[in-house]
């Protein structure tokens, strides 16, 4: 279930950037050219246009692993305060009464 959860997240966000804001990953590299453009090299310049034509790939990828490792990391620390429910426990304290009484 949670495997499902992790996808449907990445998807969504594959979905945000790829169709219903397509223009905002331009506007947001564009506003990059201008801050940084006198101190990035041509190197870093082809680069960012790489990045830019496989955003949303990268990010759907980026997110599936953040959530993957999110969610391992809370489950590791949520798990160990949730108590094993023992299915035997009513049988137990029975018997441990029964046994008293016959002594």
């Amino acid at each position: 279930m949670c495997g499902f959860l992790r996808i449907i997240t990445a998807a969504a966000g594959y979905i945000a950037i790829e169709f219903v804001f397509p223009g905002a990953i331009d506007e947001q590299i564009n506003q990059i050219y201008q801050v940084y453009g006198s101190i990035l090299d041509s190197n870093s310049m082809t680069m960012l246009d790489k990045m830019t034509e496989n955003y949303s790939i990268i990010t759907f990828f980026s997110q599936l692993f953040w959530c993957f490792v999110y969610g391992a990391v809370l489950s590791m620390i949520l798990s160990g305060r949730i108590p094993t429910p023992d299915p035997f426990k009513g049988f137990k304290e029975k018997e441990e009464e029964n046994t008293t009484d016959e002594q």
